[in-house]
């Protein structure tokens, strides 16, 4: 029923969209939270000071500190649940800080010490209900009946008068209505965010392999290689050329030569591991591959383990190659970022160690003019000086 009343919402409960809003609520709370510590604070200051009384005698500080003290707890495990990412923890956190902070309000509201100060806590409840937490429309429904049922019980304890209870009606229905409003907004919004970063993806990734393509390539250099300066990290660039790819091509066909081309760039994937960390198509059968905060010794190592990886996949080649399978070579090139040596330099270092492995047999790794991985080669300490 409800996809009904929101046809074009593909994040319409969807894990995607769950997740989003879910950080959302975690957002919102932690802001909440702070804010309303301070205020909380900031009124028990001003009560204090001019002798206002909402609540009866010592228990207006004792609530007003207690308060103060939860709200700040609420905080901690809200900072806690998403520094942790206990995803699976974001819906319930949610639920229980409304439940919360409902017992506590409606608990003010109950003890107030008059009818206005008692609408006010009520009317300050059904506002965080309708604006702090994203709910999808069933979900609201059922924590908006949960929390009018003390309503009731507030205005019939207390002897409100008609019009005082149509108000507090007014109030929970203008409240319901405008949750509701909320969360189709907030949904239209994430689901264009969505299609925007979707339409990015497609234009920045290379549809066969997956991989960025040049312009993803561009967009990511430029936005990794300055923090790469700010931090003084090392960078590794590696330049990979699939051997002889013109002659498989030749042998199996086209349509085999792109199976074996997803084939290298998964193997690929699986060793780009850090989120800091990213690979390109650059070429047809041309790769480059980007570490950053590595050492010369562990980039050599990480190229030798991807090479092994390819070699372990067995695609058979073409019957005049050199090499039964296939198999790759790189060119590796290290350096620390500085405004002097920037990404171009160091990938023009990285093809030309590639053109070495190429000109000195094929299927192995060079870096400073040394060849690694062809048999009898070995990784030496000395692989950085």
């Amino acid at each position: 029923m409800l996809e009904n009343l929101f046809p074009d919402m593909p994040l319409f409960d969807k894990n995607a969209g769950k997740s989003v809003t879910d950080r959302l609520n975690m957002g919102r709370l932690y802001i909440f939270n702070i804010f309303g510590a301070a205020g909380v604070l900031l009124f028990f200051a001003v009560f204090k000071l001019f002798g206002i009384h909402v609540l009866p005698g010592s228990y207006q500080t004792f609530a007003f500190l207690t308060t103060t003290f939860i709200f700040l707890l609420s905080a901690a495990a809200v900072l806690f649940t998403t520094r942790t990412h206990r995803t699976d923890l974001f819906d319930k956190v949610c639920y229980l800080y409304l439940f919360v902070f409902s017992a506590i309000l409606y608990n003010f509201a109950f003890k107030a010490t008059s009818d206005a100060a008692a609408i006010v806590f009520y009317w300050i409840v059904m506002i965080v209900i309708g604006c702090l937490p994203v709910l999808r429309p069933e979900l609201f429904l059922v924590v908006w009946a949960i929390d009018l049922l003390p309503a009731v019980i507030l205005a019939w304890g207390r002897g409100f008068p008609a019009a005082t209870n149509t108000a507090l009606i007014t109030i929970g229905i203008m409240g319901l209505g405008l949750s509701l409003a909320l969360y189709s907004n907030t949904i239209r919004k994430l689901d264009y965010k969505l299609r925007l970063d979707s339409a990015l993806s497609e234009a920045e990734t290379d549809p066969m392999t997956l991989l960025l393509n040049r312009r993803g390539l561009d967009r990511r250099t430029e936005n990794i290689w300055p923090y790469c300066i700010r931090q003084k990290a090392h960078v590794a660039i590696m330049m990979i050329d699939i051997d002889n790819f013109k002659k498989y091509n030749d042998t199996y066909g086209h349509a085999a030569g792109d199976e074996c081309i997803r084939k290298v760039t998964a193997a690929i994937r699986r060793n780009v591991k850090r989120r800091t960390d990213y690979a390109a198509r650059v070429g047809g059968e041309e790769f480059l591959v980007m570490l950053t905060g590595i050492e010369p010794k562990l980039a050599v190592k990480w190229a030798l383990d991807l090479k092994k990886s390819i070699d372990s996949l067995k695609i058979p080649h073409a019957d005049t190659n050199f090499n039964p399978y296939v198999s790759v070579s790189m060119g590796v090139a290290c350096a620390q970022a500085s405004e002097s040596v920037t990404f171009e330099k160091l990938r023009e270092e990285a093809d030309k160690s590639l053109y070495e492995a190429k000109y000195n047999g094929r299927a192995c790794i060079y870096y400073h003019h040394r060849a690694f991985g062809k048999p009898g080669s070995t990784l030496k300490k000395t692989v950085g000086q």
